[in-house]
Protein backbone atom coordinates (compact mmCIF):
# COMPACT_ATOMS: atom_id res chain seq x y z
CA UNK A 1 0.00 0.00 0.00
CA UNK A 2 1.72 3.31 -1.04
CA UNK A 3 0.32 6.77 0.10
CA UNK A 4 1.67 9.52 -1.77
CA UNK A 5 0.87 13.40 -0.34
CA UNK A 6 0.27 15.70 -3.09
CA UNK A 7 -0.51 18.63 -1.45
CA UNK A 8 0.45 20.76 1.65
CA UNK A 9 3.78 21.29 3.29
CA UNK A 10 4.79 17.88 2.95
CA UNK A 11 3.76 17.66 -0.73
CA UNK A 12 5.94 15.23 -2.94
CA UNK A 13 6.63 12.71 0.01
CA UNK A 14 5.89 9.31 -0.67
CA UNK A 15 4.71 6.33 2.44
CA UNK A 16 4.78 2.74 1.79
CA UNK A 17 3.21 0.46 4.12
CA UNK A 18 3.20 -3.76 4.03
CA UNK A 19 -0.45 -4.80 4.16
CA UNK A 20 -1.52 -2.50 7.12
CA UNK A 21 -5.16 -2.85 8.95
CA UNK A 22 -5.35 0.42 9.67
CA UNK A 23 -3.84 3.66 8.85
CA UNK A 24 -3.86 6.91 10.42
CA UNK A 25 -3.83 10.44 8.93
CA UNK A 26 -3.48 13.26 10.67
CA UNK A 27 -0.72 16.53 12.02
CA UNK A 28 0.54 14.72 15.24
CA UNK A 29 3.60 12.65 14.53
CA UNK A 30 2.61 9.49 15.92
CA UNK A 31 -0.09 8.87 12.87
CA UNK A 32 1.21 6.56 10.09
CA UNK A 33 0.96 9.45 7.41
CA UNK A 34 1.97 12.40 9.14
CA UNK A 35 1.11 16.24 8.20
CA UNK A 36 3.36 18.91 9.05
CA UNK A 37 1.83 19.91 12.65
CA UNK A 38 2.48 23.74 12.17
CA UNK A 39 1.54 24.33 8.37
CA UNK A 40 -1.69 21.68 7.59
CA UNK A 41 -3.56 23.81 9.82
CA UNK A 42 -6.65 22.81 8.25
CA UNK A 43 -6.23 18.85 9.04
CA UNK A 44 -6.83 17.67 12.40
CA UNK A 45 -4.23 15.91 15.08
CA UNK A 46 -5.97 13.23 14.82
CA UNK A 47 -7.94 12.91 10.96
CA UNK A 48 -8.90 9.84 9.26
CA UNK A 49 -7.58 6.35 9.33
CA UNK A 50 -8.12 3.74 6.47
CA UNK A 51 -8.93 0.63 7.85
CA UNK A 52 -9.22 -2.79 6.02
CA UNK A 53 -12.56 -4.46 6.50
CA UNK A 54 -13.22 -7.75 4.43
CA UNK A 55 -11.10 -6.98 1.75
CA UNK A 56 -12.09 -3.49 0.83
CA UNK A 57 -10.67 -0.77 2.10
CA UNK A 58 -12.65 1.86 4.13
CA UNK A 59 -12.24 5.59 5.36
CA UNK A 60 -13.35 6.82 8.62
CA UNK A 61 -13.18 10.88 9.36
CA UNK A 62 -12.49 10.98 13.25
CA UNK A 63 -14.23 13.85 14.04
CA UNK A 64 -12.20 15.88 12.14
CA UNK A 65 -12.83 19.76 12.37
CA UNK A 66 -12.76 20.69 8.69
CA UNK A 67 -14.38 16.79 7.03
CA UNK A 68 -12.83 14.56 4.70
CA UNK A 69 -13.42 14.81 1.27
CA UNK A 70 -12.66 11.68 -1.11
CA UNK A 71 -12.13 12.18 -4.69
CA UNK A 72 -12.08 9.04 -7.32
CA UNK A 73 -9.62 9.76 -10.26
CA UNK A 74 -10.64 10.35 -13.41
CA UNK A 75 -14.52 10.24 -12.06
CA UNK A 76 -16.17 13.96 -12.52
CA UNK A 77 -18.29 14.14 -9.55
CA UNK A 78 -16.83 11.53 -7.66
CA UNK A 79 -16.03 13.19 -4.86
CA UNK A 80 -17.72 12.64 -1.35
CA UNK A 81 -17.10 14.55 1.96
CA UNK A 82 -17.32 12.78 5.35
CA UNK A 83 -16.82 14.30 8.71
CA UNK A 84 -19.03 16.96 10.59
CA UNK A 85 -20.30 18.79 7.06
CA UNK A 86 -20.72 15.27 6.03
CA UNK A 87 -23.21 12.54 5.99
CA UNK A 88 -24.29 10.73 8.95
CA UNK A 89 -22.18 7.95 8.48
CA UNK A 90 -18.74 9.12 8.52
CA UNK A 91 -16.92 6.22 6.81
CA UNK A 92 -16.99 5.42 3.08
CA UNK A 93 -15.04 2.76 0.67
CA UNK A 94 -12.51 3.76 -1.31
CA UNK A 95 -10.45 2.60 -4.45
CA UNK A 96 -6.68 2.45 -5.76
CA UNK A 97 -6.46 5.44 -7.18
CA UNK A 98 -8.94 7.94 -5.07
CA UNK A 99 -7.63 11.03 -4.04
CA UNK A 100 -8.52 12.28 -0.20
CA UNK A 101 -8.37 15.83 1.30
CA UNK A 102 -7.79 16.12 4.68
CA UNK A 103 -9.43 19.72 5.57
CA UNK A 104 -11.41 22.34 2.82
CA UNK A 105 -8.20 23.25 1.24
CA UNK A 106 -5.70 20.77 3.44
CA UNK A 107 -3.22 18.34 2.36
CA UNK A 108 -3.95 15.62 -0.27
CA UNK A 109 -3.06 12.25 -0.77
CA UNK A 110 -3.30 9.73 -3.62
CA UNK A 111 -4.08 6.45 -2.26
CA UNK A 112 -2.41 3.72 -4.26
CA UNK A 113 -3.51 0.05 -2.39
CA UNK A 114 -2.58 -2.77 -4.62
CA UNK A 115 -2.79 -3.91 -8.24
CA UNK A 116 -6.72 -4.35 -10.00
CA UNK A 117 -7.89 -7.66 -9.71
CA UNK A 118 -7.04 -9.10 -13.39
CA UNK A 119 -9.61 -9.49 -15.92
CA UNK A 120 -11.66 -12.40 -17.85
CA UNK A 121 -11.21 -10.59 -20.86
CA UNK A 122 -7.96 -10.49 -22.64
CA UNK A 123 -6.13 -7.05 -22.45
CA UNK A 124 -5.48 -4.34 -24.92
CA UNK A 125 -2.43 -4.19 -26.94
CA UNK A 126 -1.15 -1.57 -24.91
CA UNK A 127 -1.83 -1.88 -20.91
CA UNK A 128 -1.00 0.35 -17.84
CA UNK A 129 -0.39 -2.23 -14.41
CA UNK A 130 0.48 -0.65 -11.60
CA UNK A 131 3.31 -2.30 -9.16
CA UNK A 132 3.61 -0.68 -5.80
CA UNK A 133 2.69 2.36 -7.03
CA UNK A 134 4.83 2.59 -10.01
CA UNK A 135 3.44 2.70 -13.68
CA UNK A 136 5.18 1.09 -16.67
CA UNK A 137 3.53 0.80 -19.74
CA UNK A 138 3.15 -3.35 -21.32
CA UNK A 139 3.56 -4.48 -24.41
CA UNK A 140 0.75 -7.25 -25.94
CA UNK A 141 2.60 -9.77 -25.52
CA UNK A 142 2.94 -9.08 -21.53
CA UNK A 143 -0.54 -8.38 -21.35
CA UNK A 144 -1.60 -11.70 -23.10
CA UNK A 145 0.34 -13.77 -21.16
CA UNK A 146 3.09 -14.85 -24.11
CA UNK A 147 6.38 -14.73 -24.38
CA UNK A 148 8.83 -12.14 -23.26
CA UNK A 149 11.78 -10.83 -25.23
CA UNK A 150 15.37 -10.37 -23.94
CA UNK A 151 14.97 -6.69 -24.66
CA UNK A 152 11.51 -6.53 -21.93
CA UNK A 153 13.15 -8.51 -19.70
CA UNK A 154 16.04 -6.03 -19.96
CA UNK A 155 13.89 -2.66 -19.56
CA UNK A 156 11.86 -4.43 -16.63
CA UNK A 157 15.20 -4.94 -14.23
CA UNK A 158 16.04 -1.28 -15.82
CA UNK A 159 13.06 0.51 -14.93
CA UNK A 160 13.30 -1.55 -11.21
CA UNK A 161 16.65 -0.19 -11.02
CA UNK A 162 15.49 3.54 -12.01
CA UNK A 163 12.68 3.60 -9.73
CA UNK A 164 15.22 2.04 -6.94
CA UNK A 165 17.41 4.91 -7.15
CA UNK A 166 14.60 8.01 -7.81
CA UNK A 167 14.90 10.29 -4.94
CA UNK A 168 12.04 8.31 -3.41
CA UNK A 169 13.89 5.04 -3.81
CA UNK A 170 15.44 4.14 -0.53
CA UNK A 171 11.76 3.06 0.81
CA UNK A 172 10.06 2.01 -2.40
CA UNK A 173 12.11 -0.44 -4.09
CA UNK A 174 11.54 -3.40 -2.28
CA UNK A 175 8.12 -3.50 -2.51
CA UNK A 176 8.45 -2.53 -6.39
CA UNK A 177 10.74 -5.52 -6.92
CA UNK A 178 8.47 -8.11 -4.65
CA UNK A 179 5.58 -6.95 -6.64
CA UNK A 180 7.43 -7.77 -10.23
CA UNK A 181 8.75 -10.81 -8.95
CA UNK A 182 5.43 -12.41 -7.93
CA UNK A 183 3.71 -10.98 -11.10
CA UNK A 184 6.67 -13.16 -12.95
CA UNK A 185 6.20 -16.52 -10.71
CA UNK A 186 2.43 -15.91 -11.72
CA UNK A 187 2.79 -16.10 -15.03
CA UNK A 188 5.11 -19.03 -14.62
CA UNK A 189 6.76 -18.92 -18.43
CA UNK A 190 10.07 -19.71 -18.52
CA UNK A 191 10.91 -16.13 -20.27
CA UNK A 192 9.45 -14.65 -17.02
CA UNK A 193 11.46 -16.92 -14.50
CA UNK A 194 14.18 -15.51 -16.04
CA UNK A 195 12.67 -12.33 -15.33
CA UNK A 196 12.24 -13.56 -11.90
CA UNK A 197 16.22 -14.58 -11.81
CA UNK A 198 17.20 -11.39 -13.03
CA UNK A 199 15.16 -9.36 -10.77
CA UNK A 200 16.65 -11.48 -8.35
CA UNK A 201 20.26 -10.07 -9.61
CA UNK A 202 18.75 -6.70 -9.91
CA UNK A 203 17.77 -6.76 -5.87
CA UNK A 204 21.01 -7.45 -4.63
CA UNK A 205 22.70 -5.12 -6.62
CA UNK A 206 19.94 -2.34 -5.39
CA UNK A 207 20.89 -3.57 -2.04
CA UNK A 208 24.14 -2.82 -1.86
CA UNK A 209 23.03 0.97 -3.90
CA UNK A 210 21.35 1.15 -0.69
CA UNK A 211 24.07 0.63 2.15
CA UNK A 212 26.06 3.35 -0.11
CA UNK A 213 22.84 5.43 -0.48
CA UNK A 214 22.30 5.48 3.03
CA UNK A 215 26.05 6.25 4.13
CA UNK A 216 26.15 9.26 1.88
CA UNK A 217 22.80 10.18 3.55
CA UNK A 218 24.87 10.42 6.64
CA UNK A 219 27.24 12.70 5.32
CA UNK A 220 24.67 14.90 3.65
CA UNK A 221 23.41 15.29 7.20
CA UNK A 222 26.60 16.41 8.46
CA UNK A 223 26.92 19.20 5.79
CA UNK A 224 23.57 20.13 6.56
CA UNK A 225 24.34 21.05 10.48
CA UNK A 226 27.42 22.52 9.16
CA UNK A 227 25.55 24.78 6.82
CA UNK A 228 23.22 25.54 9.86
CA UNK A 229 25.99 25.87 12.47
CA UNK A 230 27.45 29.08 9.56
CA UNK A 231 23.90 30.29 8.57
CA UNK A 232 22.93 31.25 12.92
CA UNK A 233 26.53 32.71 13.05
CA UNK A 234 25.94 34.50 9.98
CA UNK A 235 22.38 35.78 10.78
CA UNK A 236 24.49 37.39 14.09
CA UNK A 237 26.29 39.65 11.72
CA UNK A 238 23.82 40.40 8.91
CA UNK A 239 20.49 42.29 8.58
CA UNK A 240 18.38 38.67 8.36
CA UNK A 241 16.37 39.11 5.84
CA UNK A 242 18.12 36.56 3.27
CA UNK A 243 19.72 34.34 6.13
CA UNK A 244 16.30 33.85 7.48
CA UNK A 245 15.03 32.15 3.89
CA UNK A 246 18.38 30.15 4.31
CA UNK A 247 17.88 28.96 7.77
CA UNK A 248 14.20 27.68 6.84
CA UNK A 249 15.64 25.99 4.01
CA UNK A 250 18.47 24.36 5.76
CA UNK A 251 15.84 23.22 8.28
CA UNK A 252 13.60 21.75 5.87
CA UNK A 253 16.07 19.88 4.02
CA UNK A 254 17.46 18.39 7.35
CA UNK A 255 13.95 17.24 8.36
CA UNK A 256 13.99 15.73 4.96
CA UNK A 257 17.53 14.16 5.61
CA UNK A 258 16.64 12.57 8.70
CA UNK A 259 12.88 11.56 7.79
CA UNK A 260 13.89 7.67 7.90
CA UNK A 261 15.09 7.97 11.37
CA UNK A 262 13.33 10.99 12.92
CA UNK A 263 12.20 11.48 16.41
CA UNK A 264 8.67 9.30 16.30
CA UNK A 265 9.85 7.46 19.15
CA UNK A 266 10.66 10.00 21.31
CA UNK A 267 7.98 11.50 20.27
CA UNK A 268 5.94 8.57 21.70
CA UNK A 269 7.49 8.07 24.84
CA UNK A 270 7.38 11.73 26.31
CA UNK A 271 3.65 12.30 25.63
CA UNK A 272 2.22 11.44 28.47
CA UNK A 273 5.06 13.64 30.28
CA UNK A 274 4.12 16.84 28.58
CA UNK A 275 1.66 19.16 30.03
CA UNK A 276 -0.24 22.78 28.64
CA UNK A 277 -0.01 25.40 32.06
CA UNK A 278 -3.13 26.89 31.59
CA UNK A 279 -5.27 29.66 33.91
CA UNK A 280 -8.87 29.94 35.04
CA UNK A 281 -10.52 33.26 35.29
CA UNK A 282 -13.02 34.48 37.44
CA UNK A 283 -15.22 34.33 34.91
CA UNK A 284 -14.63 30.52 33.87
CA UNK A 285 -12.70 30.97 30.75
CA UNK A 286 -9.85 28.45 30.45
CA UNK A 287 -6.59 30.15 28.53
CA UNK A 288 -3.24 28.16 28.24
CA UNK A 289 0.14 30.29 28.00
CA UNK A 290 3.04 28.09 28.67
CA UNK A 291 4.33 24.15 28.73
CA UNK A 292 5.38 22.23 31.36
CA UNK A 293 7.06 18.81 31.80
CA UNK A 294 6.77 15.90 34.52
CA UNK A 295 10.48 15.66 36.30
CA UNK A 296 9.40 13.83 40.15
CA UNK A 297 5.88 12.31 40.91
CA UNK A 298 4.74 15.83 41.88
CA UNK A 299 6.87 18.02 40.13
CA UNK A 300 6.64 19.78 36.16
CA UNK A 301 9.43 21.75 34.96
CA UNK A 302 8.74 25.12 33.58
CA UNK A 303 10.40 28.39 32.79
CA UNK A 304 11.24 31.09 35.94
CA UNK A 305 8.74 33.52 34.03
CA UNK A 306 6.06 31.40 33.31
CA UNK A 307 6.13 31.12 37.42
CA UNK A 308 6.10 34.90 37.76
CA UNK A 309 3.30 35.01 35.41
CA UNK A 310 1.86 32.52 37.21
CA UNK A 311 2.02 33.91 40.34
CA UNK A 312 0.55 37.23 38.69
CA UNK A 313 -2.41 35.58 37.38
CA UNK A 314 -3.27 33.93 40.73
CA UNK A 315 -3.46 37.29 42.24
CA UNK A 316 -6.17 38.66 40.35
CA UNK A 317 -7.93 35.51 41.00
CA UNK A 318 -6.99 33.45 38.50
CA UNK A 319 -6.49 29.56 39.21
CA UNK A 320 -3.56 27.66 37.90
CA UNK A 321 -3.87 23.90 36.52
CA UNK A 322 -1.78 21.91 34.11
CA UNK A 323 -3.37 19.64 31.60
CA UNK A 324 -1.59 16.67 29.97
CA UNK A 325 -0.92 16.70 25.91
CA UNK A 326 -3.24 14.36 24.43
CA UNK A 327 -6.18 14.85 27.20
CA UNK A 328 -8.30 17.83 27.67
CA UNK A 329 -10.84 16.24 30.26
CA UNK A 330 -7.83 15.99 33.45
CA UNK A 331 -7.21 19.15 35.31
CA UNK A 332 -4.50 19.32 37.76
CA UNK A 333 -4.59 22.46 40.74
CA UNK A 334 -0.76 23.87 40.41
CA UNK A 335 -0.83 23.94 44.40
CA UNK A 336 2.43 25.48 44.56
CA UNK A 337 5.10 27.68 42.25
CA UNK A 338 8.37 28.07 42.95
CA UNK A 339 11.18 29.74 40.17
CA UNK A 340 15.06 29.67 40.48
CA UNK A 341 16.47 32.19 43.07
CA UNK A 342 19.32 33.66 40.04
CA UNK A 343 16.13 34.21 38.06
CA UNK A 344 15.92 38.55 36.98
CA UNK A 345 12.43 39.53 36.23
CA UNK A 346 11.90 41.83 33.35
CA UNK A 347 14.55 40.69 30.37
CA UNK A 348 17.37 43.20 30.71
CA UNK A 349 19.60 40.34 31.13
CA UNK A 350 19.13 36.67 30.62
CA UNK A 351 19.00 34.74 33.63
CA UNK A 352 18.24 31.36 35.26
CA UNK A 353 15.34 30.70 33.88
CA UNK A 354 13.85 27.79 35.01
CA UNK A 355 10.75 27.17 37.56
CA UNK A 356 8.64 24.08 39.43
CA UNK A 357 4.85 23.49 39.77
CA UNK A 358 3.81 21.10 41.74
CA UNK A 359 0.73 18.68 41.76
CA UNK A 360 -0.70 16.75 45.09
CA UNK A 361 -1.73 14.58 42.61
CA UNK A 362 0.67 11.92 41.31
CA UNK A 363 1.75 12.18 37.80
CA UNK A 364 1.71 9.19 35.51
CA UNK A 365 5.03 9.10 34.24
CA UNK A 366 8.29 11.10 34.66
CA UNK A 367 10.48 12.46 31.82
CA UNK A 368 14.18 11.38 31.68
CA UNK A 369 16.38 13.59 32.33
CA UNK A 370 20.01 13.31 30.67
CA UNK A 371 22.76 12.77 32.87
CA UNK A 372 25.95 15.11 33.83
CA UNK A 373 28.21 13.30 31.11
CA UNK A 374 25.49 13.38 28.22
CA UNK A 375 24.80 17.26 29.37
CA UNK A 376 28.81 17.78 29.28
CA UNK A 377 28.90 15.71 25.40
CA UNK A 378 26.91 18.06 23.76
CA UNK A 379 27.58 20.00 21.01
CA UNK A 380 27.13 22.43 18.53
CA UNK A 381 25.15 20.57 15.32
CA UNK A 382 23.67 18.21 17.77
CA UNK A 383 20.06 17.22 16.59
CA UNK A 384 17.63 18.37 19.45
CA UNK A 385 13.90 18.06 19.61
CA UNK A 386 11.23 20.74 21.23
CA UNK A 387 8.03 19.17 22.03
CA UNK A 388 5.22 22.12 23.45
CA UNK A 389 2.15 24.43 23.07
CA UNK A 390 2.84 27.09 20.23
CA UNK A 391 0.33 30.10 21.84
CA UNK A 392 -2.69 29.21 18.61
CA UNK A 393 -2.85 25.92 20.05
CA UNK A 394 -2.40 26.22 23.36
CA UNK A 395 -6.10 25.09 23.83
CA UNK A 396 -6.98 23.34 27.42
CA UNK A 397 -9.68 22.07 25.99
CA UNK A 398 -8.14 19.73 22.99
CA UNK A 399 -4.20 20.22 24.18
CA UNK A 400 -2.26 18.63 21.99
CA UNK A 401 1.41 19.52 21.41
CA UNK A 402 3.89 20.26 18.44
CA UNK A 403 7.09 18.38 18.81
CA UNK A 404 9.23 19.91 16.43
CA UNK A 405 13.44 19.43 15.21
CA UNK A 406 16.71 21.62 15.13
CA UNK A 407 19.74 21.54 15.91
CA UNK A 408 22.03 23.23 18.58
CA UNK A 409 24.04 26.56 17.58
CA UNK A 410 25.76 27.34 20.59
CA UNK A 411 26.41 26.45 24.13
CA UNK A 412 27.56 29.53 26.80
CA UNK A 413 27.19 31.22 29.60
CA UNK A 414 24.08 33.19 30.51
CA UNK A 415 26.03 35.93 29.76
CA UNK A 416 27.07 34.53 25.97
CA UNK A 417 30.81 34.46 26.61
CA UNK A 418 32.41 31.29 26.41
CA UNK A 419 32.98 29.69 29.72
CA UNK A 420 33.96 25.90 31.70
CA UNK A 421 31.37 22.77 30.67
CA UNK A 422 29.95 23.86 34.43
CA UNK A 423 28.74 27.30 33.32
CA UNK A 424 27.86 26.65 29.67
CA UNK A 425 24.03 26.28 30.79
CA UNK A 426 22.98 28.32 27.96
CA UNK A 427 21.98 26.32 24.72
CA UNK A 428 21.33 27.85 21.62
CA UNK A 429 19.47 25.92 18.88
CA UNK A 430 17.09 26.23 15.55
CA UNK A 431 13.59 24.61 16.39
CA UNK A 432 10.62 26.55 15.95
CA UNK A 433 9.17 28.41 19.08
CA UNK A 434 6.20 30.75 19.54
CA UNK A 435 4.43 31.66 22.93
CA UNK A 436 3.13 29.17 24.76
CA UNK A 437 6.70 26.90 23.70
CA UNK A 438 8.18 28.58 27.14
CA UNK A 439 9.12 25.87 29.42
CA UNK A 440 9.32 23.01 26.53
CA UNK A 441 11.63 19.98 27.42
CA UNK A 442 14.52 20.00 25.23
CA UNK A 443 15.41 16.51 24.01
CA UNK A 444 18.87 14.89 22.72
CA UNK A 445 18.74 12.20 20.07
CA UNK A 446 17.77 9.10 22.70
CA UNK A 447 15.16 10.82 23.76
CA UNK A 448 16.39 12.53 27.05
CA UNK A 449 15.50 16.14 28.57
CA UNK A 450 18.45 18.11 28.35
CA UNK A 451 17.24 21.53 28.72
CA UNK A 452 14.23 23.89 29.17
CA UNK A 453 13.11 26.23 25.75
CA UNK A 454 13.34 29.43 27.27
CA UNK A 455 13.22 31.74 24.42
CA UNK A 456 14.55 33.56 21.68
CA UNK A 457 16.54 36.72 20.61
CA UNK A 458 15.14 39.73 19.33
CA UNK A 459 16.41 42.15 16.65
CA UNK A 460 15.07 46.10 15.69
CA UNK A 461 13.56 45.64 12.46
CA UNK A 462 11.88 47.91 9.99
CA UNK A 463 8.49 48.19 9.42
CA UNK A 464 6.66 49.85 6.55
CA UNK A 465 3.69 51.60 7.10
CA UNK A 466 1.40 54.75 5.61
CA UNK A 467 -0.47 57.29 7.10
CA UNK A 468 -4.14 56.57 6.89
CA UNK A 469 -4.91 60.58 6.74
CA UNK A 470 -2.30 62.04 4.35
CA UNK A 471 -1.19 58.68 2.81
CA UNK A 472 2.24 59.47 3.24
CA UNK A 473 4.73 56.29 3.42
CA UNK A 474 6.65 55.85 6.85
CA UNK A 475 8.03 52.91 8.74
CA UNK A 476 8.75 51.80 12.31
CA UNK A 477 10.81 50.22 14.09
CA UNK A 478 10.01 47.21 15.88
CA UNK A 479 11.20 44.27 17.60
CA UNK A 480 11.26 40.99 15.58
CA UNK A 481 12.38 37.46 16.19
CA UNK A 482 15.97 35.91 15.19
CA UNK A 483 14.08 32.86 13.55
CA UNK A 484 16.92 29.90 14.69
CA UNK A 485 18.35 31.67 17.51
CA UNK A 486 16.56 30.46 20.26
CA UNK A 487 17.64 28.85 23.51
CA UNK A 488 16.89 27.31 26.64
CA UNK A 489 18.55 26.21 29.65
CA UNK A 490 20.48 23.24 30.79
CA UNK A 491 18.15 20.10 32.36
CA UNK A 492 21.00 20.53 35.60
CA UNK A 493 19.74 23.65 36.57
CA UNK A 494 16.30 22.53 37.11
CA UNK A 495 17.85 19.54 38.87
CA UNK A 496 19.36 21.64 41.10
CA UNK A 497 16.20 23.44 42.13
CA UNK A 498 14.69 20.38 42.69
CA UNK A 499 17.74 19.20 45.21
CA UNK A 500 16.94 22.86 47.09
CA UNK A 501 13.32 21.80 47.12
CA UNK A 502 13.98 18.91 49.45
CA UNK A 503 16.42 19.78 51.61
Amino acid sequence: MVVEILSGARAGRRHEFDDPTVLRFGRHPDNDVPFDPQADIDASSRHAELRRESGTFVLCDLGSANGTRIEVEGQAGGSRLLGPTGPAQPCASVASGAVVEFGAGGPRCRLLLGAAPVAAAPAPAIASTRYGGYRRRATSSESSGGRVGQSTVARMISDALAEARGKQGALRSTTFMRSLAHAAVVRSTRTFKLVAGGLAVALVVVSVGLVVTLRRAGRGEEAIRRDLLRAMEEQRASDGAAIRQKLGELNAELSRARAAHGGRAIARAAREGVYLVAVRGTDGREEGFCTAFAVAPHDLATNAHCVELGTDLRKRGGRIFVVRNGDGRTRLEVTRMRRSPGYVPGGARISTDVGLLHVDEQLPMVVPLAPREALLALQPGDVIFTYGFPGRLADASAPEATFVEGVIGRITRLDGETGSPDDAVLIQHSAFTAGGTSGSPIFDGEGRAVAVNAGGYLEDGELKVRDPRSGRPSSLVVAQPLPGYNFGMRIDLVASLLKEGDE
